[in-house]
């Protein structure tokens, strides 16, 4: 996905599949450094899915993981990459 970010101006993704820190840690090392990725991922919150995958994780934890991990990003994330995306 990153490789496509790269490439191609309108490809956005979101990291809703992480419920972990490890999770989250992994996908920060391996890409953050890449601006595309910084520019076009969002915060997604697909946790009723991921509750029926991983029910040891409530709401607020899944939540925190994010911003625990993303201080200074978590509101890009969650507003300005995805006023971007939808070209307001």
């Amino acid at each position: 996905i990153v490789e496509f970010m790269e490439r191609y101006k309108n490809v956005y993704s979101d990291l809703s599949c992480y419920t972990s820190r490890e999770e989250l840690q992994k996908v920060v090392d391996l890409f953050w450094d890449h601006h595309a990725f910084k520019k076009r991922i969002m915060y997604g919150s697909d946790f009723d899915v991921m509750y029926f995958t991983d029910k040891s994780i409530s709401l607020e934890q899944y939540c925190c993981n994010f911003s625990e991990h993303f201080p200074k990003e978590i509101g890009i994330m969650r507003y300005r990459n995805v006023v971007n995306f939808l070209n307001l």
